[in-house]
């Protein structure tokens, strides 16, 4: 669910809170860019913990990212929920 609003919810909202001029597509590539670089280090990283552990803790992580926009609506907290 919360991949999905990235797609279909997320540069409309940053356009009316934001304004037109917001970059949103760079706001929006911090997520495979994150993808890219962190899941091969995490993995390497917990690769002794059990891989079921590992996501149910990553569906916890997405989970409450879009907590960061219930306390704020900055580019900040749209670039962390990112």
């Amino acid at each position: 669910g919360v991949f999905r609003h990235l797609d279909a919810t997320l540069p409309k909202y940053l356009v009316r809170t934001h304004g037109p001029a917001v970059n949103k597509g760079l706001i929006y590539a911090i997520n495979p860019a994150v993808i890219i670089l962190c899941v091969p280090l995490v993995t390497a990283v917990t690769s002794h913990i059990d891989s079921f552990k590992m996501i149910i803790l990553g569906g916890y992580v997405s989970a409450t990212s879009a907590c960061y926009l219930i306390f704020s609506d900055s580019i900040a907290a749209s670039m962390a929920f990112v």
